[in-house]
């Protein structure tokens, strides 16, 4: 009973400085024992560090829970971290002939110095300290913000495997398919392989679609304006704008609302809801059937088939040279299935296509190095965010992957500015129905990205100095005292960048490919961006490989001690290079003529 009474069971407990100091103390010697150490489960761990605190406190002072001491170490623990960073700069950075005691004093003297300061500078309206940033207080656990435990690699990875429509919903209803839960110290923790076998069955059926639905759809939209009426042919350039428009802000909404849902409501509504739009989009399409125009091209063959036989005998021609392949034509031209003329002309139209199809490569590789600048936004843009001060209002923190969402904000907001304002104003100068030509859109988001690059090599430059000025570089966990504001200059570039670049490929992969291979043209178009996540997961690697052969990787798990700033300006280098043979590509580029089907 007496024990009892001598526990602290009060809501709010007080810790001193010497309360303080026994707790890191006890936590240290149940951390570093010479029998159990760190291999041990959480529980077991905060009960000896418990009893161990219990057995050596003041006389007078209450027991403490392992509950409330696990509590409070989490606020402890900040403040330890941050000092420790400023200890270990100093000790290898220190003046020759200091003592271990003259590197305490040191570190302790810059340690109140900067956190008081920086307290002092971001409480001026409230006035007040809070307990983790005031290095002199005592903590009440109850008077700071209760923390959850982040969730671990495993559960991560399970939450996201419960993603998609149709059978990703089914995946999250049924509990046959539901992986089982995972005990918080588990180490191991996998799905069967029925649920696997669905969730990846679902997946690669997601992106089938995708593969049937982006191009064609696109391209089925662009086909109900009339190229023979001048009016319909002007709107068929606003068309694209629009078209962007929709799928931004589509796309914005639903990663806005979508992840909450998810993560506060029930994935199975999230799943569910994209499923129910998903289905009412398809039945809206198929209730305009028959006001769609439908048109019948190409010349009774398959047209892929006979330009991928007219490319071969490209190749071929190009391969055995001019002289052995003329007299390999006369020798075919004596073949039956040549005699006829009408056969004679479908092989000349295919070869028509195959060079419509070819002519177009320049352009698509000189665009690759776009499409990697433009994959930064959801990689290294995002890490960099997830370290920065991310707070809006005073509760509020923006998660790091909706950073995104303002290249998006960004775009939908410049494209109504384009189509209605700075088209017509262009098209005074140029006479051009769409203000600019397709390929001075294209390039114009090209050197655009050129920009993007350089202002985030600044900003992470930026951010990299504020990290060694405040101690934080060995501190990958804390939040860096810059506003995520910094990001949005390049972020709002980025979105910019696309509404010239992306539309304008769109367009011009429509309009210059054959008339029969419009849906493949659009198809090409997205290939530069899959093609282009290739080549930047190429260069990553390859960029790891060499610097960290070399002592220094630019992309170590650190992100304070990366060289993101470096990566930032060898893509802006790259980017510089490719406008240049943008440019001469688009030079000597010759549109395809109007009422020619076949270039």
């Amino acid at each position: 009973m007496g024990n009892e009474l001598d526990e602290d069971h009060s809501k709010r407990t007080v810790w001193t400085v010497a309360d303080d100091k026994l707790l890191a103390a006890a936590y240290t010697i149940m951390s570093e024992g010479s029998i159990v150490g760190n291999a041990q489960k959480s529980e077991s761990f905060w009960k000896r560090v418990v009893a161990y605190f219990n057995t050596n406190r003041a006389k007078g002072a209450k027991k403490r829970t392992a509950e409330k001491a696990k509590s409070h170490w989490a606020s402890l623990k900040k403040i330890v971290n941050r000092y420790n960073g400023i200890y270990n700069k100093w000790y290898n950075n220190q003046p020759s002939g200091w003592s271990d005691e003259d590197l305490m004093v040191r570190a302790h003297e810059e340690y109140k110095n900067r956190w008081a300061t920086k307290k002092a500078r971001t409480s001026e309206s409230s006035g007040a300290h809070t307990n983790s940033s005031n290095p002199n207080t005592t903590v009440d656990i109850d008077d700071r913000e209760i923390r959850s435990r982040p969730m671990g690699q495993k559960a991560a990875k399970r939450k996201g495997k419960e993603r998609g429509l149709g059978l990703l919903t089914l995946s999250s209803v049924l509990p046959t398919f539901h992986p089982l839960e995972c005990n918080i110290d588990s180490t191991l923790c996998s799905p069967s392989k029925l649920q696997l076998a669905l969730f990846y069955f679902s997946l690669y059926l997601v992106a089938v679609a995708q593969a049937g639905q982006k191009p064609c759809l696109q391209a089925f939209g662009a086909d109900q304006f009339d190229d023979n009426d001048p009016e319909e042919c002007n709107l068929k350039s606003s068309f694209f704008n629009w078209w962007t428009f929709c799928l931004i802000a589509g796309s914005t909404i639903a990663t806005i609302c979508l992840n909450y849902v998810q993560d506060n409501v029930s994935w199975v509504v999230g799943f569910g809801v994209s499923c129910v739009f998903m289905a009412l989009g398809l039945l809206i399409f198929l209730l305009g059937t028959g006001t769609y125009r439908f048109y019948n091209v190409g010349h009774g063959k398959n047209p892929v088939s006979g330009a991928s036989k007219a490319l071969f005998t490209l190749f071929k021609k190009w391969q055995v040279g001019s002289e052995q392949e003329e007299s390999r034509q006369a020798l075919l031209s004596k073949a039956p299935d040549l005699a006829n003329e009408e056969d004679s002309t479908a092989n000349n139209v295919d070869r028509e296509e195959a060079k419509g199809l070819f002519r177009l490569f320049p352009i698509w590789a000189s665009c690759l190095i776009y499409a990697v600048v433009l994959s930064q936004a959801s990689t290294f843009f995002t890490k960099q965010g997830s370290t920065m001060d991310r707070r809006l209002g005073s509760k509020f923190q923006v998660p790091s992957a909706s950073l995104q969402c303002f290249i998006g904000i960004s775009a939908i907001a410049f494209i109504p500015v384009y189509d209605r304002l700075l088209v017509p104003l262009a098209r005074r100068f140029t006479g051009e129905p769409s203000g600019i030509t397709m390929l001075q859109r294209i390039g114009t988001g090209v050197a655009l990205s050129v920009v993007v690059m350089l202002v985030a090599a600044f900003v992470e430059m930026k951010r990299l100095r504020t990290c060694r000025e405040m101690g934080l570089v060995d501190l990958p966990d804390e939040v860096i005292p810059m506003s995520m504001w910094w990001l949005m200059p390049q972020n709002v570039l980025c979105g910019i960048a696309n509404v010239f670049a992306v539309v304008g490929l769109q367009e011009f992969f429509y309009d210059q490919v054959p008339e029969a291979f419009r849906s493949l043209g659009l198809a090409f178009c997205l290939s530069i961006f899959g093609v282009g996540n290739f080549i930047s997961g190429f260069i990553v690697s390859a960029i790891n490989l060499i610097t960290s052969s070399q002592g220094g990787s630019w992309f170590p798990d650190n992100l304070n001690r990366a060289h993101l700033d470096y990566f930032y300006l060898l893509l802006a280098g790259l980017s510089a290079v490719e406008l240049l043979i943008f440019l001469c590509s688009a030079q000597f580029y010759v549109y395809k003529t109007k009422g020619n089907p076949a270039m």
